[in-house]
């Protein structure tokens, strides 16, 4: 299991935060984030991304901002 930490966040709380493949065919509900970021806040890759080389974060918070990010999963 990959462990993805965001460290810093821009807009406004709570947070959606998806897990995708690269290309956004398929994303997965990771987790809702419900503070500022920081402090930090890490997360578990859901199991299907277990082995992709490579991922996007994609984040949507309460104003409907989308915040994107690829994630290169350690192995």
């Amino acid at each position: 299991m990959s462990l993805v930490t965001i460290s810093n966040l821009s807009g406004v709380p709570p947070y959606q935060v998806y897990v995708c493949d690269v290309f956004q065919f398929s994303c997965v509900t990771a987790t809702t984030i419900y503070d500022y970021i920081p402090p930090a806040y890490s997360f578990y890759l859901p199991s299907s991304f277990n082995t992709a080389p490579k991922v996007l974060i994609k984040i949507i918070d309460s104003t409907g901002c989308v915040f994107t990010q690829e994630y290169t999963c350690v192995t």
